[in-house]
């Protein structure tokens, strides 16, 4: 398993000058386009809000856990997170109407899902509003508390 780290803080951003494409991140912290952002974020490989958020509150709670996890070498598919037998996606993008959101999106999500459950991995997917509510963790610690039984 792999392991991505994220940084935490946006303090890292006064400290960039420049970020390609022209444009410039200034140490008054000033805003940076999305553009800037997304630059950053490969940069740096960090994740989004949601993941970002989930990845903290996790560490709050001492619970250990893999980043960007390939479940199933055959395909190209990475959980966001893997906590034991925990496969977590974060759904970013709730209401744009993105690739998940679609006919496509859907069929794959459930191909990645159930190649997940035949691997002995308990699939769960929460939203960004999910994670930054509180409700992701929540979920997790009484998830994580209960045994469960397998089939």
């Amino acid at each position: 398993m792999s392991m991505r780290m994220g940084v935490e803080g946006a303090s890292v951003m006064t400290g960039l000058k420049s970020m390609g494409s022209g444009s410039t991140a200034r140490r008054t912290g000033s805003a940076i386009t999305s553009k800037d952002r997304g630059a950053l974020n490969t940069i740096l490989k960090v994740g989004s809000i949601g993941e970002e958020t989930l990845a903290l509150h996790l560490r709050a709670h001492n619970i250990s856990f893999d980043r960007e996890v390939m479940l199933v070498p055959v395909r190209k598919w990475r959980w966001d997170f893997v906590v034991g037998d925990l496969a977590i996606e974060i759904q970013g993008g709730t209401w744009a109407r993105g690739g998940h959101s679609r006919g496509l999106g859907q069929i794959r999500d459930c191909q990645k899902q159930n190649a997940a459950v035949r691997a002995g991995y308990r699939p769960l997917a929460f939203t960004t509003d999910m994670v930054t509510s509180g409700e992701a963790i929540n979920d997790l610690l009484e998830i994580l508390k209960k045994p469960h039984s397998t089939v």
